[in-house]
């Protein structure tokens, strides 16, 4: 975590022995490379550490030696973690039982750290058990090509490089952790909630410019510090907040970073004339509550409960339809949201 303040160093020490473990096994049909690791959660002492003659930095503490003690028992490509890590973190881990360590007064319960978790609702995002609120992840539909080119999309230099995979249907732009990406929407909408979410009174103008906003970003990495104003890397809903610069997104300090969350999104949606957003379509545990065509009192205030909403009416109205769209993690928003 040293020397800077992350809200990600558990998920990136995590990411980091797996990805040192996956890099090694294919070579150890080879050569006789062997990596073990042990892995804990607490406050420790992180600095220089002696004196002005002889010094070093360095990172000291109970849990500095227990992370060692737990590294030694561990057996060859076996990763070890404390409790602190197995119980906060969205990994699949195999209890090992208690077991005692030299220096260590207490018994300790250890865990093995096996791969991603089998909890997530989307696999191909950030787990959603570690994203406040309803929704865990958000994307950009850009329209089929049709709708494309019906805005003159498609006549643009910047848009052509991408023209190819959206013809094969690869038409969500999202943030995952490979990085700012277009995917098929068949393997985007893999989820058990999604709400289609659209601008209101939107131009052909307006959608055009927001397609372009949003295959700008693409190949850019994912932020794992989540902080809204570092554009260079960016996370799902970061990628709604910058494509859609004419709504006033809340923004909230975490950890010392400012960032937007997929429920800040999807909170702009709602049928009052302050809310910049329509819902589309709305779907929840696999069912369809909501569509335009529905016109259904319940499944929108459905959707207001699930974000802590105070429901309001329905009113009946018209809109055009729109090639930007976005969404949410643990379902989808036009922005989509899941």
């Amino acid at each position: 975590k040293a020397p800077g303040e992350t809200s990600t160093h558990c998920y990136r020490a995590l990411d980091c022995v797996l990805a040192i473990k996956s890099t090694l096994e294919p070579l150890q049909k080879t050569k006789p490379y062997r990596m073990r690791a042990g892995i804990t959660l607490g406050v420790t002492y992180a600095g220089v550490i002696g004196s002005k003659m002889r010094c070093q930095y360095g990172v000291i503490g109970d849990k500095v030696n227990l992370a060692a003690r737990i590294m030694q028992k561990s057996g060859d490509n076996e990763i070890l973690t404390d409790r602190n890590i197995a119980t906060t973190l969205q990994y699949e881990f195999i209890e090992k039982g208690v077991m005692q360590y030299k220096g260590v007064a207490a018994d300790t319960a250890v865990f093995s750290l096996k791969s991603k978790s089998l909890l997530e609702k989307t696999p191909f995002t950030l787990s959603d058990k570690s994203i406040p609120g309803h929704f865990g992840h958000a994307a950009i539909f850009t329209g089929t090509v049709e709708q494309l080119e019906a805005i003159g999309a498609t006549e643009i230099a910047s848009f052509k490089p991408h023209l190819q995979a959206i013809i094969k249907g690869h038409n969500v732009v999202e943030a995952v952790r490979k990085g700012v990406l277009l995917n098929p929407l068949k393997t985007y909408m893999n989820v058990d909630d999604v709400a289609i979410l659209r601008l209101k009174n939107v131009t052909p103008q307006q959608q055009l410019e927001t397609v372009q906003l949003a295959l700008a970003n693409l190949g850019k990495k994912y932020d794992f510090n989540f902080d809204v104003n570092t554009t260079n890397k960016i996370v799902c809903s970061e990628l709604v907040y910058l494509t859609y610069p004419q709504v006033d997104f809340i923004t909230k300090r975490v950890l010392g970073s400012f960032t937007v969350s997929p429920d800040d999104i999807a909170v702009q949606a709602g049928v009052a004339i302050d809310k910049p957003l329509a819902v589309i379509l709305f779907a929840t545990d696999g069912k369809l509550v909501f569509s335009q065509e529905m016109q259904v009192q319940e499944g929108q205030t459905l959707y207001q409960k699930l974000l802590n909403q105070k429901p309001a009416a329905i009113k009946t109205t018209t809109a055009k339809t729109t090639t930007a769209k976005a969404s949410t993690g643990k379902n989808p928003l036009n922005n989509t949201s899941k």
